[in-house]
């Protein structure tokens, strides 16, 4: 995964062919949209990612929803529920043997619908949703849906580290109790590495040359 700054958000992320825009808004790091070659998102609720500073033991819930095109032919509407626990604290050991020490690992699981009709004529991505779903809304449906999509991600946080060292992530598909279309991904990013690429971060590079 790569960072940049581009024009449509402050922090983008590139992975896999697709772009995810974020956005920071207080103490959160929130996920406003994305884009690959089929899809384009955009979150008029955007999903919340992470609070800061992250405390062991903490744990949030949240929604989202937005609306998003398929291929230019299909019109989506997506929401969803996050559940997200700071649940591990300790030492990371990382391929070739390298040890972290005080680390935090993120655990966020993920609850997801998309809707899809043929695109409109007067479609607009940007346009608020005339009756936005609300979090009960959610939960319920949840509860009476036979189809959606989970998502579960584990992150290792180190400080002095501005992204995460370590994330694993598992996603499939929910179909009448069934579990379908599992897919796993883990990637690594090297202190070694993000000390290489954000020469400008005096605060971090500071504490990664301590450690």
């Amino acid at each position: 995964m790569q960072y940049f700054a581009y024009p449509k958000s402050a922090l983008t992320a590139i992975e896999d062919a697709s772009l995810q825009y974020y956005h920071v808004s207080g103490d959160s790091l929130l996920l406003e949209g994305y884009e690959n070659p089929l899809n384009l998102v955009w979150l008029q609720k955007p999903e919340e990612i992470m609070t800061f500073p992250a405390v062991y033991g903490e744990k949030k819930t949240g929604w989202f929803y937005g609306k998003g095109k398929y291929c230019d032919r299909l019109e989506l509407d997506i929401s969803g529920a996050t559940y997200r626990e700071v649940d591990g604290y300790g030492t990371l050991i990382l391929p070739g043997n390298d040890t972290l020490s005080n680390v935090l690992r993120v655990n966020t699981l993920k609850i997801s619908f998309t809707d899809s009709r043929p695109i409109s004529s007067g479609f607009d991505l940007h346009a608020s949703m005339e009756t936005p779903p609300g979090h009960n809304d959610i939960l319920q449906r949840i509860d009476q849906d036979s189809i959606y999509t989970i998502t579960e991600t584990y992150r290792w946080y180190s400080e002095g580290c501005r992204y995460p060292v370590l994330e694993a992530v598992k996603s499939w598909t929910e179909l009448n109790g069934n579990s379908l279309n599992a897919t796993e991904k883990t990637y690594v990013y090297h202190p070694f590495d993000q000390k290489a690429e954000l020469p400008l971060d005096t605060a971090n590079l500071a504490l990664l040359e301590k450690k």
